[in-house]
């Protein structure tokens, strides 16, 4: 049983890694550690992760995948810093039991936690037709924009939009103050002593 838990433990670490963004130089960077408690399926996580990163690319901000007990590269060690966990379906119960709106797919708690509720997710893109890996990534790249974009709240349009567009085959964006107020939090957070 242990041997089994280590070679998904190093299938994901291999996996997460391999989503991973190349660094641009000049890009600020937001570090994401993975915490798949509830086993999801790798190539759902690889897909939705990679969804994920869309309307951050767009801003010129890579989001780095780092396997649970990673450290980022030496170039990326004052980046902006997030842990996403994919929790169990018992513990999902327990957190929507606990407050959360009755329709979240995901919150973002704290300053540095976001909790992706995936049996919620896959419940809500069956029967539409529309792909697991796509709303997660695109819940995953909403919960992030709450965690660099503090006290914003939610937007009429976008990727901040409180109901996100899922249909959609072009992935929701940032507006041009959100990119510029999310690459400022990210250049203080680097230059910071």
């Amino acid at each position: 049983m242990a041997n089994k838990a280590r070679t998904a433990a190093l299938a994901m670490a291999m996996l997460v890694t391999a989503a991973t963004p190349a660094a641009s130089d000049g890009r600020e960077a937001i570090v994401l550690s993975v915490e798949n408690l509830g086993g999801l399926p790798p190539h759902v996580l690889e897909a939705a992760l990679q969804i994920a990163a869309t309307p951050y690319d767009e801003i010129d901000v890579d989001l780095l995948w780092l396997p649970e007990g990673a450290a980022p590269s030496p170039e990326r060690t004052g980046s902006f810093r997030l842990r996403v966990v994919l929790p169990g379906e018992a513990t999902e119960r327990a957190m929507l039991a606990s407050g959360a709106p009755f329709n979240a797919l995901a919150v973002a708690r704290g300053s540095a936690d976001v909790y992706i509720f995936c049996s919620r997710i896959a419940s809500m893109a069956r029967p539409l037709w529309i792909s697991h890996a796509t709303v997660l990534g695109r819940a995953l790249a909403h919960e992030i924009g709450h965690q660099v974009l503090p006290g914003s709240g939610h937007t009429m349009n976008g990727i901040m939009n409180a109901i996100l567009d899922y249909q959609t085959h072009k992935a929701p964006s940032f507006t041009g103050g959100q990119a510029r107020s999310i690459q400022r939090l990210l250049l203080g957070q680097r230059t910071r002593p």
